[in-house]
C-alpha cells in the first residue's frame, strides 16, 4: 500500500496535539549594558571640539610639522588648541586656563 501524502495544514496540527512537541517561548532577558571604559588620562576632562572644513585640518597638521621642525621637539596638536584657546580667554579678559 502506498502512503498517502498529508499536506502541510494537517501536518501542523498533528504536530500541535502531539504532547511531547513543546514550543518554546523567546527569552525576555534585558540586553546587557556595555560598561563603558575610559582612559585614566581622560578623567575629569570635556572634549571641546567642532567640525571645520578639511582644509582646516589639513593647514593645522601642516603648522604641527612646521613647529615641529623649528622648535626641533614633538607638539601635539592638543597642545596647539591649548595655546589657541588661552590666547582667546586672554584676549577676552578671562585667565588663561587650558593646559
Amino acid at each position: 500500500m502506498a502512503k498517502q501524502k498529508r499536506d502541510l495544514a494537517d501536518a501542523m496540527e498533528a504536530d500541535l496535539a502531539d504532547e511531547s512537541v513543546s514550543i518554546k517561548e523567546p527569552d525576555k532577558e534585558k540586553p546587557k549594558k556595555r560598561k563603558s571604559w575610559n582612559r585614566p588620562s581622560r578623567e575629569n576632562t570635556q572634549l571641546v571640539g567642532a567640525h571645520f572644513d578639511p582644509s582646516v585640518g589639513r593647514q593645522l597638521e601642516m603648522l604641527r610639522a612646521e613647529l615641529q621642525i623649528n622648535r626641533k621637539q614633538k607638539i601635539t596638536v592638543r597642545a596647539m588648541l591649548a595655546e589657541a584657546l588661552n590666547m582667546y580667554f586672554k584676549r577676552h579678559g578671562k585667565p588663561p586656563i587650558a593646559e
